[in-house]
């Protein structure tokens, strides 16, 4: 999955970070992270992006020897904005704890736009590994670096090829209130919708409004780490206890589980961007756009849901046989040296 986000502006993106990272680390796991980038946030976006991915890495691969957990992520997406983004306090918070001996809680190595990739060729370089018709992309920011990866040479058809669907916390249907995400890029978002050649779900603010992520769990459900970097997130964002609007969350757990039955899709129509931002959606029998709305009396498994994926701890990987027979032959040989420096057994 490919997840294109605009960290920094709510919790509800870190609370989608988590939903990413606990589907794609769980026993057995249907999706893996292709890619993952930033849209209308700063260095800081990114180095949290990175530190999530750190800290999910090391959970994962706990049952490994030390010289085996080194990390090997991918590098973030950051797209360039004139002028940059203002940081977000809340994130430059949770970057600046410092654990028991002085070291950053959370380590990442994002400290100057070099440390990034252009999200355009990222995400072409992510969907040209996947299998034909295996890749989810999932949209929570503005639409710039999608529209750009439309614009590459050859990427409208890479994605036709590629992508499954597109997933799209956007707009606020079934209103027409304007979006703070749309109106960030009204031209990219119209090239999003007017070019993008597989289907479309959106997931409206209204959604995420519905099922409101609760407070307790992140009280109750983190306590297998320390201290985790959703959770202080969620505290650094709004003075607690307060539940958090889940429309991104929503949107990465309908592309990890198309078959849920937590919502309902719309007959497929267009989508049309105002200059204010605003989303119109008309029903056509052609279109490749539909909205996803909770189904009825399905709030609370929709909850229960974010709950189990979101604090899950990461199911430990299994070390792989050439690993296993590295470490068995290493604690052979150590046994081996101790027997042969034992020294001799004294005669009788």
């Amino acid at each position: 999955m490919a997840f294109d986000c605009a960290i920094g502006r709510g919790v509800g993106q870190a609370l989608a970070l988590g939903a990413l990272y606990g589907l794609a680390t769980e026993k057995d796991a249907a999706i893996s992270v292709a890619a993952l980038s930033v849209t209308g946030s700063g260095l800081d976006g990114a180095a949290f992006c990175e530190a999530v991915a750190r800290f999910y890495n090391k959970a994962y691969l706990r049952d490994f020897p030390e010289r085996f957990q080194r990390y090997r992520g991918l590098p973030i997406g950051m797209a360039e904005a004139h002028p940059a983004p203002a940081p977000s306090a809340p994130l430059e918070a949770v970057l600046a704890l410092k654990g028991a001996d002085g070291e950053p809680e959370f380590p990442q190595e994002v400290h100057e736009v070099t440390d990034t990739a252009d999200p355009a060729a990222l995400l072409r370089n992510a969907l040209t590994a996947e299998e034909d018709g295996n890749a989810a992309v999932v949209l929570a920011g503005p639409a710039t670096s999608l529209a750009a990866v439309l614009a590459l040479n050859g990427g409208r058809e890479l994605i036709g090829r590629k992508v499954r669907r597109l997933v799209a916390a956007l707009g606020d249907l079934p209103s027409e209130a304007p979006d703070e995400m749309l109106a960030a890029d009204v031209a990219a978002a119209r090239k999003l919708f007017r070019d993008w050649p597989t289907p479309i779900v959106l997931i409206g603010r209204a959604t995420g409004e519905q099922a409101r992520y609760p407070a307790a769990s992140v009280e109750a459900d983190f306590t297998w780490a320390e201290k985790h970097p959703v959770a202080e997130a969620y505290k650094a964002f709004g003075k607690m206890p307060y539940d958090a609007p889940t429309q991104a969350a929503a949107a990465v757990l309908e592309a990890g589980r198309p078959d849920s039955p937590y919502f309902e899709l719309s007959e497929p129509g267009e989508a049309e961007v105002g200059d204010d931002g605003s989303l119109r959606f008309r029903p056509t029998p052609d279109g490749r756009v539909r909205f996803a709305t909770l189904r009825a009396g399905q709030q609370e498994a929709l909850v229960a849901a974010f709950r189990a994926v979101i604090p899950a701890m990461p199911a430990a990987r299994e070390l792989p046989s050439f690993l296993k027979k590295i470490v068995d032959d290493e604690k052979k040989d150590d046994e081996k040296k101790q027997e042969e420096a034992k020294p001799p057994a004294a005669k009788p």
